[in-house]
């Protein structure tokens, strides 16, 4: 087994806030810089900003600190009859970049990065006109803030940009992704962007329809059915892997949100934070079991 030391982060919008709250204060409690340890900084959407500015040396403080002006800048809406009638994307890729070039220097490229970066995402290949999952790492010579935008295009929400759209379609967790990359790990610390249960019950004759739309009147998640089940099996696939591969090796934060949080609802980062501050107030046996993994797997 290699001896790399893998962080990863989720994708999620700006629930991202609540993986730096996690890891904020993970080092915090154990007094060891894990972000500055790790060999291996993987991140998909919103994982990939807080992976990529990681990268450039800034802190999980630093980065929690400017997260929630940053979401309001990304998070501008469009005017227009386009938007009216939902014809094109919810936000400017643009308006991305700019937002993140006021953090990340547009000179900066992949290959020049000293600790090794996994972005996912998706690239629409022109030989056969059909979607492919592309890794973004060091061995590629293009620019930093370009990778990010390519893994944070999330369709409905932004264009795509340069043909590629967010990895989150097929590695929101980038976990397995990154592991594979690294060709092993020593440690792998996973931190998620929350969930939200919702309600199904069991042995369901459903059609079209209710696969759909969720028509369950109990139901405060507002999702569709089919996208749930499919995004929700490919989270659960990343973590089983490294779990699998890795065993003790491998550890997971997450937490269950108190209600369902859109990606681009910045009106909620505080309280998101707050959750996740609740969450490891509450849960002391599980809080102690992280810190002493991460002084045994990251000193």
């Amino acid at each position: 087994m290699t001896n790399t030391r893998i962080l990863s982060f989720d994708g999620g919008g700006v629930r991202g806030a609540i993986s730096l709250a996690f890891l904020c204060a993970l080092e915090k409690e154990t007094g060891i810089s894990l972000s500055k340890r790790a060999d291996v900084l993987a991140g998909t959407s919103t994982g990939s900003i807080i992976a990529g500015a990681l990268s450039i040396g800034l802190s999980p403080e630093d980065i929690l600190n400017f997260y929630s002006s940053l979401s309001s800048e990304i998070f501008k809406k469009k005017e227009g009859f386009d938007e009216l009638l939902k014809l094109k994307s919810q936000y400017s890729s643009s308006t991305l970049y700019q937002a993140l070039s006021e953090v990340i220097d547009p000179s900066i490229r992949l290959n020049q990065l000293s600790q090794t970066v996994v972005v996912p995402t998706i690239n629409l290949d022109a030989s056969n006109q059909r979607w492919r999952m592309q890794i973004l790492t060091n061995s590629l010579d293009l620019p930093l803030i370009d990778a990010i935008m390519e893994s944070t295009a999330a369709p409905t929400y932004f264009p795509s940009y340069h043909d590629h759209v967010d990895g989150g379609m097929a590695a929101n967790d980038p976990s397995a992704v990154a592991y594979a990359v690294s060709g092993g790990a020593s440690a792998l610390l996973s931190i998620g962007t929350g969930y939200t249960p919702y309600e199904i019950s069991k042995g369901e004759d459903w059609g079209a329809l209710s696969w759909i739309v969720d028509l369950n009147p109990r139901s405060t998640a507002n999702h569709t059915p089919l996208l749930t089940l499919l995004f929700d099996v490919q989270d659960q696939l990343s973590g089983q892997l490294c779990q699998l591969l890795l065993k003790e090796n491998y550890y997971r934060l997450n937490l269950e949100l108190a209600e369902a949080v859109s990606l681009d609802d910045t009106s909620k980062i505080s309280q998101l934070i707050q959750e996740t501050e609740t969450y490891i107030k509450n849960n002391p046996k599980l809080w102690d079991a992280a810190c002493d993994w991460a002084k045994k797997s990251f000193s």
